[in-house]
């Protein structure tokens, strides 16, 4: 017996999600379920839930809720996770933080500007991918450990 790979059984998956939907009375094309299943699987497309099946692994990201630390632009700080979108490029994901205080995110003296939610593109290592003209990463990020 043949073994079946992650991208057939996601297929598979699709085809009994068509056929429940069709029990419904509602009509969709394979093509469209592929989508609406890796939709489901909150990815953006079948083609990106597909490629991701074929890796050889998938670096492991915080899920929405974490606590974590981080240090933006230099200034430690503690944020929850509240979204994640893992991208196919170098296995990044954006990840959506909650700040659990106002975060300065100018760095200089004379202007202040404070933010409660930070947006950024995090690399497996939990780096940012942008980078200060220094080459230091904008953000770090580490796990706070569970109590």
């Amino acid at each position: 017996m043949t073994q079946l790979t992650q991208t057939s059984r996601l297929k598979a998956e699709a085809r009994r999600l068509r056929t429940a939907l069709a029990d419904q009375n509602i009509s969709i094309a394979h093509p469209n379920t592929l989508e609406l299943l890796a939709k489901s699987k909150g990815v953006r497309d079948w083609n990106t839930l597909s490629a991701q099946q074929n890796r050889t692994s998938t670096p492991d990201y915080p899920s929405p809720g974490t606590q974590v630390r981080i240090s933006y632009v230099g200034q430690p700080a503690t944020a929850r996770v509240i979204g994640v979108h893992l991208m196919s490029r170098d296995e990044a994901a954006r990840l959506t933080l909650d700040l659990d205080a106002p975060l300065d995110v100018y760095p200089h003296s004379a202007v202040h500007i404070s933010r409660r939610r930070l947006t950024a593109v995090i690399r497996p290592d939990g780096t940012s991918l942008r980078r200060s003209a220094d080459g230091v990463p904008h953000l770090t990020m580490s796990a706070v450990a569970e109590p």
